[in-house]
Parts: structure tokens; sequence; C-alpha cells
């Protein structure tokens, strides 16, 4: 017997009921799981970790992204994976890494201070770059009120008066209560270190591009060591900033016996250097290499998280892939700490003079913070052979600076010259010599002239070149080096 209209109908609206009554569940189900992920997740895609997550899995434990293949090679994602086994959301790695806090300070984790910036890690879906995409996101801050202040520096209210060379040694160098900010009352600064009379078109380029984009007051310090001439050191000092000099050499015999057996040493700069952390007035600074230039606002790094309690500094990353291969120690952000100052140079003079001649600052640093240290993105400030080699990978507009490590360097004369490059760089010359341009037109616009059309023109004022050194190329004195680095 056939069923009837009615019946066919009553089963259809049944059937038609519990459909809509699944997909009811489906939509309430999905909502709710995607309410938990939104909470349990950062603006990077970055499962959070708890404050007690972080302390039960210890400092070795990351929180990892997920590899896109739109940002590297499959190669890269293939190495990536097998040294992550454990899977793309948490990672047991050996050696050095971005610490678990990494996710938690400046949030009001139990790791961090009270006094740290809101910051916002923030990953866009697209980013162009040679790296992974943890190491691309946006280094973003609430606005935070930056006190006005008449900076021996940087800055709209920067004093423009010559400054006076203050020695550390002759006690001209008078420091304040921690905290307090220096003689400007400025309560952060920028600060560098210079070795040799060599470097003082760097420092003059580095300090006019962040004073050109700069819209923050603060200080800038050019800590010189002893070896710097006294012309060098005044030069500084019109500069209005403040022209800090150290004798690596007093009281420090073991550094005087490196002198004859090592160039790294000869000027004492390593020693120079490790200075930084003295300086307790200020609350938070940042170190960079002299050999480094700005190309936008950089007021931003200082949002970056670091925490004085437990030493922890922010960096950049030495690999774009691997978190375990350390830190670039040529630009570091810090609190400065006379106790974390005592603590390097004790673990420094505890090494044997083998040691101390066969490391660097960077390796010795790397050792000292390791899993110690906060990743800010890796083209924030970006190394200049990495750009040169790879260009058409990254997003220069995303540059904020570049650190021009090795040699050699655009305000030295052999810049254009292929044998004065590492042998597996040599082939980039064209690459190099474009890139330098950029170097040079700032050096030309600090000095408020038109830069030359034709390369070969481009040199230094005699009173930024302390050794004539364009002029003895010019005769022909130069040679190439047998090894450059």
């Amino acid at each position: 017997m056939a069923p009837s209209k009615t019946s066919l109908q009553s089963k259809t609206s049944l059937r038609a009921r519990q459909r809509n009554l699944f997909l009811v569940f489906v939509v309430v189900f999905s909502g709710a799981y995607l309410l938990w992920e939104c909470n349990s997740t950062d603006w990077g895609g970055t499962r959070r970790a708890s404050a007690a997550d972080s302390r039960r899995r210890g400092s070795s434990t990351i929180i990892d992204h997920s590899i896109s293949s739109e940002s590297g090679s499959k190669d890269h994602e293939e190495s990536y994976r097998k040294t992550n086994s454990r899977g793309p959301t948490e990672a047991k790695v050996k050696g050095d890494s971005v610490p678990a806090m990494q996710q938690n300070i400046g949030r009001g984790s139990a790791n961090s201070r009270t006094d740290q910036p809101v910051v916002t890690f923030r990953t866009q879906k697209k980013v162009k770059g040679n790296a992974r995409p943890d190491l691309l996101y946006e280094l973003d801050c609430e606005p935070k009120h930056v006190e006005r202040c008449p900076a021996q520096g940087v800055g709209p209210s920067r004093n423009k008066l010559t400054s006076k060379v203050e020695h550390v040694s002759t006690g001209t160098l008078k420091h304040r209560a921690p905290g307090t900010g220096g003689p400007s009352g400025c309560k952060e600064a920028w600060i560098t270190a210079l070795g040799n009379d060599g470097f003082l078109p760097a420092v003059l380029v580095l300090l006019h591009t962040i004073r050109k984009y700069a819209k923050e007051d603060r200080d800038f310090i050019a800590l010189v060591s002893s070896a710097v001439s006294e012309g060098v050191r005044q030069r500084l000092a019109e500069e209005a900033v403040r022209v800090i000099v150290v004798d690596p050499f007093e009281n420090n015999e073991r550094a005087r016996q490196l002198v004859s057996q090592s160039a790294r040493y000869r000027s004492g700069y390593w020693v120079v250097k490790m200075f930084v952390w003295r300086f307790e007035e200020y609350i938070k600074m940042v170190y960079v290499d002299a050999d480094m230039y700005m190309r936008q606002n950089t007021d931003s790094i200082f949002c970056s998280p670091t925490n004085k309690e437990n030493n922890i500094i922010a960096v950049t990353p030495r690999s774009s892939f691997d978190t375990t291969a350390g830190f670039n120690a040529g630009m570091f952000v810090y609190n400065p700490s006379n106790e974390m100052f005592d603590s390097i140079m004790a673990k420094f003079l505890a090494l044997s003079q083998g040691e101390m001649l066969a490391t660097s600052e960077q390796d010795f640093l790397n050792a000292h913070f390791k899993d110690r240290y906060f990743l800010i993105p890796i083209d924030y400030i970006m190394k200049h052979r990495r750009m040169v080699k790879e260009r058409k990978l990254w997003d220069e507009n995303r540059v904020h600076g570049y650190h021009m490590n090795g040699s050699p360097k655009p305000w030295e004369p052999e810049w254009r010259m292929a044998c004065a490059y590492p042998k597996d760089h040599q082939k980039f010359l064209k690459g190099y010599e474009d890139f330098f341009v950029e170097w040079w037109s700032y050096y030309y616009d600090m000095n408020g002239s038109t830069l030359p059309t034709d390369r070969a023109l481009f040199k230094l004022l005699p009173e930024h070149d302390p050794g004539s050194s364009f002029d003895n190329f010019r005769k022909g004195s130069w040679k190439c080096p047998e090894n450059p680095k």
C-alpha cells in the first residue's frame, strides 16, 4: 500500500527540522571554537602560553608559528619541520632559543615589568621576506608619552650647543641616580661605540639618519676609545651629543696584553662596547654599531620588550629560519645595569688568553645571554649582505635600518673594488655598488650638497677623513687585501 500524501509531507518536514537543528548545532559549535581560538591566540597566529605554562616548560621552550609556503623556499620549510619534529604549535629546541617569555613580555605576565609598553605582535597574511613568518611581524606599540627634554642627541627639543667631552678616567663623567635620566633629563638614549678615527663618517651618518626621522627626544652617546684622536672627539662634541672617552686598558692588564696579538683588541673596542651597560641613569637604551644607518623613523624600537630583573635584551636574529642560531650583537635594546657590566667583565676576564683571542664580542654576548633575549623582526635592522644577495625576496619598505658588517665600508675608497670583498661576494660587486649609493646619498644630504651622478666622484670631506684615505687611494697606495672579510 503506497504511503499517503499527508504521511510523505510529515516525514519530509521532520527531516527538514532535523537538518536545520544540525546546522544550528554546527554554527554554534564553530562559533564557540573560534571564540576559544581568538582568546588563546595572539595577532600573529601563535597560541599564547600562560605564565604558569612558561615556568612549567622552562626557558628552552618556544611557541612557534606554522610555516607558510608563501614565505620561503621548500628546502627551508623541510629543514624547519625536521628540526621541529614536535609540530608547529610547540617545539623543543637545543641551544640558543627564543625564550618562552617572547610571547608574554610586555603583556603583564609574571615575567614582565609593569613599566613596559603594550606591544602588538601582528603578522600580515602576505609579507614579502625570505624568513619564517614569525620573524616578519610588525613591531607596533600603543602610543606612549615620551617626556620632552633638551636632548643631547635627537628629537624636536634637542639642544644644539656644542657639548663637553667627558672622560671616565678623570672623573668628569658624572653618573646620576638610577632612572633619573642623563644630564639633559632624557631617560632613554641611543648609544654607539667608536674604536678609531676611521669610523668618524660612519657615526656622523648614523646620527644624521636617526635625527632626520626621529619624533621623540632622546640622548645620543658616542662612547669612544682613548685611541680616538682629540680632533675626532671634538668634532663629535660639535654635534651636540654626549661624547664619553673610555680607556679600555686602565686597570686592565689582560686587555693590554692582547693589543700586540690581535688587531681586534688594538683599540680596546671590545671593552669599550661592554661599557654601554654602565649608564644606569637611563631607563632604556638602544646600542647600535657605528656601521649602521637608519632609513625611516625608528622610535618604535624602544618599544621592544626588555626586562632588567631577568636580564632580557631585545635583538634581531642571526638566521632567517633557524631560531637556534642566536642573535646579531650589532644592535640590542636593553636596560643599563652596573651589575650586568660587572658580570660580563668577570666572565670575560675568566677566559684564557687563547679563548679571548678566539672569540668575538658577538659570540661572547650570545653565550652570556643564552635563552635571555627577545627577537624583534629580522627585517627591522637588516644586514646589508643579506639584502644584496636576496633583494628580490624582501620588501625594502619594511627595513628601518641597515647594518653594513664586514668589509669594505662605503666610506672607504675601495668600496668599488671587487678584490676588497670576500671572494664569495665579489660576484655581487654591482649589487654592493648600487646598495651603497643610499649611504652616500645620506652623507651628501648631511653636508647639504648634491650627490654626484658619477660614483667615481663620491668622496669624504677632508674634515671627515682624518687619515686622508681617499687622497692616498687615488695616489695608488692601496693594495688588495689577501683575505678580505
